[in-house]
């Protein structure tokens, strides 16, 4: 517990700079967050110039406008992206190019819904649901203003934005070591799983906790419907397996593939 304790800590503090390399190398050597926060704006600062850089003239407003808007969609309790909220009467069509030039520059991800479980996913997927995410949770934490130090005041920071900054860490997580970007479930607007993996040639549906409590009505109706031979549950909680059911503390995130090889291998 004691482990547990200091790593979910140093989980909490990775919101403060994220993944970039020299906020990184700031908050370790100098532990300012201020000095961290200046270089993040620094480098969405350079990637907005770099827009104007490397895209047609007629669509740099666009990239702007969908980058611009990113926290604004996955502040929404239905994070299903709305092209209404990047401007009014907004069309798909006219934004598709610019969403696509900010999955190929690896700025952003695209996760789009399924309704249908089955092998392979992409087959079933909804081409006009998806959720786009940011490539990091430093970069995300500043886009919605958020003070470096409300991660010092326990779970307010997960609390108050209902769990968007752990799924965003969990989802580059399981890009990294997976390779590809996931499906989400949805049963009509009854319930809901954040991601949904294959492994192994196994379905994996994955929640996404930002806390201790980890009650779940999604997770339990997909487990009685579609029977899953592992699910896998990221929390504040520590490892644990029961009846099929991995809960994985959200610091152990990026060991998520040896943890499913070695309960396969069994």
């Amino acid at each position: 517990e004691l482990l547990h304790s200091t790593l979910t800590d140093k989980y909490r503090s990775y919101h403060v700079c994220g993944g970039m390399p020299e906020a990184v190398s700031r908050f370790i050597e100098e532990g300012d967050s201020n000095a961290v926060d200046y270089i993040i704006n620094s480098i969405n600062t350079a990637y907005t110039a770099d827009f104007s850089k490397h895209i047609n003239t007629t669509d740099i407003p666009k990239v702007r406008l969908i980058w611009t808007n990113l926290q604004d969609q996955l502040a929404k309790e239905n994070k299903k992206f709305k092209f209404a909220l990047v401007e009014k009467n907004a069309r798909a069509r006219d934004y598709e190019a610019a969403i696509e030039w900010l999955q190929l520059a690896g700025l952003v991800y695209k996760i789009y819904a399924t309704e249908t479980i089955r092998l392979p996913l992409n087959a079933y997927r909804d081409n006009t649901a998806f959720k786009l995410y940011m490539n990091d949770v430093g970069i995300l934490r500043v886009l919605f203003r958020l003070d470096s130090s409300i991660v010092t005041d326990g779970d307010l920071l997960f609390r108050e934005f209902k769990g968007i900054l752990t799924e965003n860490f969990v989802l580059t997580s399981l890009i990294r070591q997976f390779g590809y970007e996931p499906v989400y479930w949805k049963s009509g607007n009854q319930a809901e799983i954040e991601f949904v993996i294959v492994f192994k040639n196994r379905i994996i549906p994955i929640e996404a906790k930002s806390s201790e409590s980890v009650r779940s009505k999604s997770l339990t109706e997909f487990r009685k419907k579609y029977q899953p031979e592992i699910s896998l549950r990221y929390s504040m909680k520590n490892l644990k397996y029961e009846d099929g059911l991995i809960n994985i503390p959200l610091y152990l995130a990026d060991f998520t593939e040896q943890i499913l090889k070695r309960m396969i291998e069994k």
